[in-house]
């Protein structure tokens, strides 16, 4: 389903649901949807599924080949091809947020690095590759200033993507996102360590969320306050080409942790795979690499991470009981975000792309893994080496 939305009432049986934001935004709509989402019938689900991805990263190089897709399709931009490969993963997920690191359409020149201002046909991929939402709160959020806030929050409402991490209004940007996910109520908060230097206009703090442990669980509280049964917190930390977590990332993930008011961790921004861990029994993804971007050096920043965590309802309370992982590698040139087990095994492949994939596949296990091996945390698929 496009809309990623799928009520699992039981394990032999699945009954399709749209979704709708509860907040006072313009929510993200299913594309094949009313603009009135039907909410689900029936009894509430045994379970449901949050797809979660690495950092979308436009650089000038990306945006330049989509240009040139868009020639063969007729659009100035075409960032379809690059999502196409793991389409069929992210569309299967009851929710799926992707983390967009760069400002859409903002009025000027597109830019990349250090300033960015990417095509707002972005938002079109986004949709189409299958995710619901994004978490927005990013170093360069606030690349463009309070017009290319406005301008990617409208981008991705024009293609039905919902948001978190920046905002338009004061309320909106003082409380967490809420959704309801076949049923069941789920706050979704996403925060940045810093905005490059740049200056959010006095008084108006909420146009970007910049990370304060008080403030993060205050959202979240706020969230559960609402109705909210499960808590997401995306968060844009860490240090940039490290693996290893650094110590203001452990030290928020503990203080975050315990308050027991956010159920996940979400990580972005090193640029490459870090660790899946627990942290007071509750799951923390560090990093989950590159999701799209035009970095290649270090080697490791072509590779990301899909984690899909399956959520279950124990002993009463909704928690992850596991995660399965899908290690992808941005194609150079191309910048096709492949699948690595499923491209690997396909027939076709050549042995240069297979040797590629293999290393690309070793380096993102080993950082998943890290922080210790669970075995509740594996890959969805394996390559046949």
């Amino acid at each position: 389903m496009s809309i990623g939305l799928l009520l699992v009432l039981a394990p032999a049986a699945a009954v399709p649901s749209l979704w709708k934001a509860i907040s006072d935004e313009p929510p993200a709509t299913a594309s094949q949807g009313s603009a009135e989402p039907v909410a689900a019938a029936g009894s509430e689900p045994e379970r449901f599924t949050v797809l979660a991805s690495g950092d979308i990263l436009i650089h000038r190089a990306v945006y330049e080949r989509a240009r040139e897709y868009g020639r063969a399709s007729g659009k100035a931009f075409d960032f379809r091809p690059m999502f196409k490969p793991i389409r069929p993963i992210v569309s299967k997920a009851d929710l799926a947020i992707c983390h967009l690191e760069v400002p859409l359409g903002a009025p000027g020149p597109l830019s990349s690095y250090p300033v960015f201002n990417a095509p707002r046909q972005v938002a079109r991929g986004i949709r189409y590759a299958g995710f619901d939402k994004c978490s927005t709160a990013s170093n360069h959020s606030y690349d463009q200033g309070t017009p290319g806030i406005y301008s990617t929050i409208d981008s991705l409402h024009d293609r039905r993507v919902g948001h978190e991490g920046t905002a338009r209004t004061r309320k909106s940007g003082r409380r967490a996102a809420m959704y309801n996910v076949g049923g069941v109520k789920v706050g979704h908060v996403s925060f940045t360590y810093g905005l490059n230097g740049f200056k959010l206009p006095e008084g108006k703090s909420w146009l970007a969320n910049v990370i304060n442990a008080e403030e993060i669980i205050r959202q979240a509280r706020g969230a559960r306050r609402r109705g909210a049964e499960f808590v997401i917190a995306s968060l844009h930390w860490g240090n940039e080409y490290q693996r290893a977590p650094s110590g203001f990332q452990r030290d928020l993930a503990r203080r975050l942790m315990k308050s027991r008011a956010i159920n996940v961790i979400l990580g972005h921004h090193a640029h490459v795979v870090q660790g899946i861990t627990t942290v007071r029994r509750r799951f923390v993804v560090y990093g989950m690499g590159n999701f799209i971007s035009a970095q290649y050096s270090p080697v490791d920043t072509q590779d990301g991470l899909i984690v899909k965590l399956v959520v279950e309802k124990v002993y009463g309370r909704w928690k992850v009981v596991r995660i399965r992982f899908t290690p992808t590698w941005v194609a150079r040139n191309s910048y096709r975000i492949l699948p690595v087990a499923r491209t690997y095994n396909r027939p076709g492949t050549s042995d240069h792309l297979k040797s590629i994939l293999k290393a690309s596949w070793s380096r993102t296990v080993s950082a998943v893994h890290s922080l210790g091996r669970d075995e509740r945390v594996k890959p969805s698929s394996r390559p046949k080496f």
